[in-house]
């Protein structure tokens, strides 16, 4: 997983400036840059995408509004924004230089799910926030982030609103037989390199299942094959009615800052996704949640 772009969805909330500061962080360290997305869904509220100056008014207005909360957002952090300004007045061997990440911004017309899904592709990461304005901008961005963990051919990492970024020192790899495979653990492995974490392969199955012995060795030879700097950890809880508080009980005891999810497990995925307590853990500001969707995986 290369990380030399994301993009940030924002809908100029608070909730949505902390999923910047958390994407901003991330990029410093991997040397990404930032795509600021907002989505003008208002315009299909009663008005027609003909009238091209209220149009281009609405948009000029939303661009000076989006222009000023990226940057109060960025230096409310510490950071500084514009930095385009200032790369146009150096030398081209200066660049690694500037330790801000390049940021830039965009605003697109039509509904927020479909618009990130049609940005979102293998070769960038999406970081969104778990919530919105408000009440109902809770509900429409988790309806949002439904959307587009299952749809989105790219790799989505969720931020829960009070989430802060302080590496990933450890990281969950929620895993059950159909998560076994070289590009599957090679993305998470490959993710997990850009902040040297420790990986821990948490499988989930049925009691009595057979070959976990194997899987767990293939898991094994398949991770050590990639040459990573941690070793290999590994443990096994039951697949039943209390399979996500164990894994959130894992991820406190072991002091998890990521979990990763891989949408090959679609069944697992939609039972953790939708599972009123991960629900409960995810909006309680806990833990972010990277999202891999396998079946786009490329070399």
């Amino acid at each position: 997983m290369k990380l030399a772009n994301i993009i940030v969805p924002v809908d100029m909330s608070e909730a949505s400036g902390n999923a910047l500061e958390f994407a901003w962080k991330m990029a410093e360290i991997a040397g990404a840059d930032i795509e600021v997305l907002h989505v003008m869904d208002k315009v299909l509220e009663g008005q027609q995408r003909g009238h091209s100056g209220m149009l281009s008014q609405m948009y000029n207005s939303t661009e000076n509004e989006l222009h000023t909360f990226v940057e109060e957002t960025i230096r409310g952090f510490g950071g500084e924004w514009p930095i385009e300004d200032r790369l146009a007045y150096m030398p081209e061997d200066t660049e690694t230089k500037l330790k801000e990440p390049v940021v830039r911004i965009q605003i697109a017309y039509g509904l927020p799910g479909v618009v990130i899904k049609e940005m979102s592709n293998p070769n960038n990461l999406v970081v969104m926030s778990t919530t919105g304005r408000g009440a109902l901008g809770s509900h429409i961005f988790g309806s949002i982030c439904t959307e587009v963990s299952k749809n989105a051919p790219g790799n989505i990492l969720f931020v829960p609103r009070k989430a802060t970024f302080g590496g990933f020192d450890h990281v969950l790899y929620a895993s059950n037989a159909a998560s076994l495979g070289y590009q599957r653990i090679q993305q998470a492995v490959s993710f997990a390199g850009y902040f040297d974490s420790q990986i821990h392969f948490v499988h989930v199955g049925h009691a009595g299942e057979e070959g976990v012995d194997l899987e767990k060795r293939l898991f094994e030879i398949e991770y050590k094959s990639l040459q990573p700097s941690n070793p290999f950890l590994y443990t096994r809880m039951i697949d039943d009615e209390n399979v996500t508080a164990s894994l959130m009980e894992y991820a406190l005891f072991h002091r998890v800052e990521l979990m990763i999810f891989v949408t090959a497990q679609r069944h697992f995925w939609e039972d953790v996704l939708h599972n009123s307590v991960t629900q409960q853990v995810l909006h309680a500001d806990e833990y972010p949640m990277l999202v891999i969707h396998a079946e786009q995986i490329i070399n």
